[in-house]
């Protein structure tokens, strides 16, 4: 017989086992490699498990189980357990996936240890989510297993409307907005108040009757304290569930200044030179308009900053003491060519609008 006779003779008789074959070598085992972690309020954590087996004839290392989400952690339920058993070890992995003081788990043959997933779905939007893990193992088939978890994020709390715009106001202007927190028929949950705010000021309370599904009002005011300028927050409405902490809404708005600047107020926020001729030089102007002389605004000092800080001058002009002024920023000429910007900053006397700071920008040809 041949040599290539005797070849084929020999692995009809021993057929060589398949690499993936159950009881040769480790082999890591999961039943199901994508889970369904159910239907989940937004705040809450949704749990999962997956039995991982070593269903070889060789004990399987397992060195590492890496989560692909920052919302994910996990721990693994280890030892013996069962009827007669000893307790499953607990042991947390830490964001990475690695076991503590870079410990490795051991799987006998036949041996079930259970993985459990914990995700926590603060701040996710309400739809479905899909995310995944690898256990890293010393199977030579399937060395970094992938598996997969999946849940829908549902909101705890309607919030109608969720957003609460101010709009522009004027100084001293008071006004308040509300807005609607409807809590989920089969959810335990109160609103105990907000988180204390500086600029605004907040109450919220139940507006629907005892034994109904909870219906609460959150209103939020501005007043006469709120210092001028934008502002943009979100109310934290507090409550007392364990895991759901509380509920954001947006607010926002603009407080207007009782000292108007023209160009640094409203659409217009930027001083505008354009295009200047270096030969000629050029001066542009900022009105300066106090709608409350009550309060007597006095400008203190002007300065400029940026590339032309040292070359560009300024000048006050009093239209009348204490209501209203024209401030001058001037460039002379022979400046070097160029874009240019910078801000013009004027120091006054007065409770709330004692620094006001005003970009300017152009280029020099």
């Amino acid at each position: 017989m041949n040599t290539l006779a005797l070849t084929l003779a020999l692995l009809l008789i021993e057929p060589r086992a398949l690499p993936d074959e159950p009881g040769r070598q480790q082999r890591i085992w999961v039943e199901h490699v994508k889970i369904d972690l159910g239907s989940i309020y937004r705040g809450e954590i949704a749990t999962g498990s997956y039995p991982v087996e070593n269903r070889g004839d060789s004990a399987l290392v397992i060195s590492r189980i890496q989560p692909h989400c920052t919302c994910t952690t996990l721990a693994l339920l280890h030892g013996a357990g069962g009827t007669g058993g000893t307790e499953r070890e607990r042991i947390d992995l830490d964001s990475h996936g690695f076991f503590p003081d870079g410990m490795k788990i051991t799987l006998e043959p036949g041996q079930t240890s259970e993985l459990i997933v914990m995700v926590n779905t603060t701040g996710m939007p309400e739809r479905k989510f899909t995310r995944s893990l690898n256990i890293f193992s010393d199977d030579p088939v399937r060395p970094d297993l992938s598996l997969q978890y999946s849940m829908m994020v549902m909101l705890p709390v309607n919030v109608e409307p969720r957003r609460l715009d101010f709009g522009e106001l004027e100084h001293g202007q008071e006004k308040s907005l509300s807005t609607r927190l409807t809590v989920a028929p089969d959810l335990e949950l109160n609103f105990i108040g907000t988180a204390r705010h500086k600029q605004l000021k907040t109450a919220v309370e139940k507006i629907s009757a005892d034994g109904a599904p909870g219906v609460w009002q959150l209103t939020v005011s501005v007043d006469g304290e709120t210092p001028p300028g934008p502002f943009s927050t979100v109310i934290a409405v507090e409550t007392d569930h364990p895991r759901i902490k509380s509920v954001g809404v947006l607010v926002v708005g603009r407080m207007r200044s009782a000292v108007q600047f023209e160009p640094g107020d409203g659409l217009t926020r930027v001083l505008e030179f354009g295009t200047v001729e270096a030969a000629a030089g050029a001066t542009r102007s900022i009105q300066i308009q106090n709608t409350q002389p009550e309060i007597p605004y006095r400008i203190q000092s002007v300065e400029i900053d940026g590339r032309l800080a040292a070359q560009a001058k300024s000048a006050v002009a009093v239209l009348e003491e204490g209501r209203s002024y024209t401030v001058e920023v001037i460039l002379p000429a022979g400046l070097e060519p160029g874009k240019f910007a910078g801000n013009v900053i004027v120091h006054a006397d007065h409770p709330t609008e004692q620094l006001r700071s005003i970009r300017f920008r152009g280029r020099i040809e």
